[in-house]
């Protein structure tokens, strides 16, 4: 499996939990931090980075690996794996609150009218300038409210700024015409406390691939680091153990 971060994070977000938990169940995992993120080395270039960037890093990834990987994309690398589906063949794909079809502009609306907190923390993660008061609103964003959130320091390790350049390709993304993917082994999940995108939202994604949505219940957006993360793990293991036994 090849694991894919959405905006705002790295490969890191997928160590503390839902890749040794995998790796102990007898998967081979895989995962890369996108140009300008995590230990990249052209951190100062990152704002230049468009989404066709993150796609083509991907891309040149896959053939390095031992075998052609499953597909795992979270928020915005969903819409990577999505792009992705488009150029190359692979096993299967697994997209996690991917963002929607429409792109990234009636999430933004929703917050703007009924959260702008949220929507100004979101900014000060962009210009990587978190502050005290960012925490209760991320927090709220981010994670199940049924749980006490990450305190500010926590989550500054594994959350950085994103490509200007890249968010505004995901706003306008809804002008591209609907591609056509193959059939393949999918899984879709939906979190139940998402508050960036709706589970009609993802669906539209689930329906691209020719399946439908499923919802993971007690979880946030970054349902890889919230409380009830194994019903992640779990989820993601027996798709596994059912669509491919003998990998």
């Amino acid at each position: 499996m090849l694991f894919i971060h959405g905006a705002y994070t790295s490969a890191a977000c997928w160590q503390p939990h839902l890749m040794p938990w995998l790796s102990n169940h007898g998967h081979d995992c895989w995962a890369l931090s996108l140009p300008g993120h995590g230990d990249s080395p052209d951190k100062a270039r990152l704002h230049q980075y468009s989404l066709e960037d993150y796609v083509a890093a991907v891309e040149a990834t896959v053939p390095r690996l031992p075998a052609p990987p499953i597909l795992i994309g979270h928020s915005l690398g969903g819409t990577v794996v999505l792009r992705l589906l488009e150029r190359i063949s692979v096993p299967g794909a697994v997209l996690l609150a991917p963002v929607p079809p429409h792109g990234v502009v009636p999430s933004a609306s929703r917050l703007f009218w009924q959260r702008p907190p949220l929507l100004q923390a979101l900014g000060h993660v962009v210009q990587g300038q978190l502050q005290a008061a960012d925490a209760p609103q991320l927090g709220a964003a981010l994670f199940s409210p049924r749980y006490p959130p990450p305190a500010l320091a926590e989550m500054a390790t594994l959350f950085q700024p994103e490509s200007m350049r890249a968010l505004f390709d995901l706003s306008w993304q809804g002008w591209r015409s609907a591609p056509t993917l193959p059939q393949l082994p999918a899984l879709i999940l939906a979190a139940e406390d998402d508050a960036l995108f709706t589970v009609e939202e993802v669906d539209a994604c689930a329906r691209l691939l020719h399946t439908h949505a499923h919802v993971l219940p007690g979880l946030g957006h970054a349902m890889m680091l919230d409380h009830n993360w194994t019903l992640l793990a779990q989820a993601l293991h027996t798709w596994l153990q059912t669509h491919f036994p003998a990998r």
